[in-house]
């Protein structure tokens, strides 16, 4: 994974400073501490359904929007497939087109009906019914 060098010079010299080691945390914050802060901050500022999660999607946009290329971005989320990377094709510059073949395959697919989740359109269901 790529860590910028301003990151990883800050993380050396938090690692030098605080004399930890192998076994030690890296940052002794609690989990729940960092959540509830997040959740207070989101409140404060009026901000609702946004997780902690959602800066790693946000940081993935960002980068897609760069131009890194997809494989890279893989590599960099821990995707182990790059089936998963592929929902941020659309943001790359390079890729711009790609939302419209989506779309397509989705119409085909009957994926595109509205309040239509799983596909399973009532023609399809009906086919299905008769193929059995």
């Amino acid at each position: 994974m790529f860590v910028p060098n301003w990151a990883s010079s800050t993380r050396v010299k938090h690692i030098r400073t605080r004399g930890l080691d192998g076994a030690s945390q890296l940052f002794a914050i609690p989990r729940r501490s960092v959540q509830s802060e997040h959740k207070r901050a989101c409140r404060l500022a009026g901000i609702h359904d946004y997780r902690i999660h959602d800066h790693r999607h946000t940081a993935a946009v960002a980068l897609a929007r760069a131009g890194m290329p997809l494989h890279l971005l893989q590599g960099q989320l821990g995707h182990k497939n790059i089936a998963m990377t592929m929902r941020y094709a659309k943001f790359h510059p390079d890729y711009a087109d790609v939302a419209s073949y989506f779309e397509r395959v989705s119409e085909t697919l009957g994926l595109a009906a509205p309040g239509n989740v799983s596909g399973n359109t009532e023609a399809t269901m009906a086919e299905a019914t008769v193929a059995t």
